[in-house]
């Protein structure tokens, strides 16, 4: 299995042509959640007066997304238009759909990929400093990200 070794790139905008690189980046990763408890997808179905589950319930899914940014690239999330003129957060209201976003990770060939998230199906969950030291006096700063669309994830080349 061919893993990433690291990421390069975080595209964040309203089209793959029309986005903003960041470039600064801690980490990156995502998992699929669930609405089940604990995060599950699937959970036992119980009625009463039985002892053991009558099957399953399937539960919402999602991605959460969480890129940690170095420095201050985590203000691309208020400065870039992800959809006409609306950024990421808003401070007034709901956060908007992000129109294009992607994650460009890299191997140990030196191969890269580029994942993209459903287009206007990515929102941005929330915003707070990581307690990791980057290097002497800079913090990483956590932007964690949902997608409740699909994630396509290309070849390695």
């Amino acid at each position: 299995m061919d893993v990433p070794k690291k990421v390069t790139k975080v595209e964040i905008g309203t089209a793959s042509d029309v986005n903003v690189d960041l470039t600064a980046i801690a980490y990156a990763g995502d998992r699929p959640m669930g609405s089940g408890p604990g995060g599950d997808h699937l959970s036992p179905l119980v009625v009463p007066n039985t002892v053991a589950p009558i099957g399953i319930v399937g539960h919402h899914k999602w991605w959460e997304i969480v890129v940690a940014l170095e420095e201050d690239e985590y203000t691309a999330f208020y400065n870039t238009n992800v959809s006409g003129t609306d950024k990421a957060i808003v401070m007034t209201d709901d956060n908007t759909a992000i129109g294009y976003f992607a994650i460009t990770q890299m191997n140990e060939a030196g191969e890269t990929r580029t994942i993209s998230y459903e287009t206007a199906k990515t929102y941005v969950a929330g915003v707070a400093p990581n307690k990791i030291q980057v290097e002497e006096g800079k913090y990483a700063v956590e932007v964690k990200l949902v997608c409740i669309g699909t994630r396509t994830v290309p070849a390695w080349a």
